[in-house]
């Protein structure tokens, strides 16, 4: 990591319809898909900066170091988790 870079990962849970939603707000703006979300997180951010990260840091649970492979699992879960209740 070049020095001076600050890089943070957000991972977001957004269900597949909304995701077709900003794929096709992306072609009609000729726009990718991550433009449209960075655009998205980004009146978020501005909406209310501070309470919003606070109100997000206070209902996030303190969660031990994971492993990359941890991770990975959490993802796989979370995905298939999200994928049934869509299906329902």
């Amino acid at each position: 990591m070049k020095k001076g870079w600050n890089i943070m990962t957000l991972l977001l849970d957004i269900p597949e319809q909304k995701i077709r939603q900003a794929e096709a707000v992306a072609r009609a703006e000729g726009k990718t898909l991550q433009q449209i979300l960075e655009e998205y997180v980004d009146e978020l951010a501005q909406q209310k900066p501070v309470s919003a990260w606070q109100h997000l840091s206070e209902i996030l649970p303190d969660i031990p170091d994971l492993t990359e492979n941890e991770i990975d699992a959490e993802i796989k879960k979370a995905r298939i988790e999200r994928r049934n209740r869509t299906r329902a």
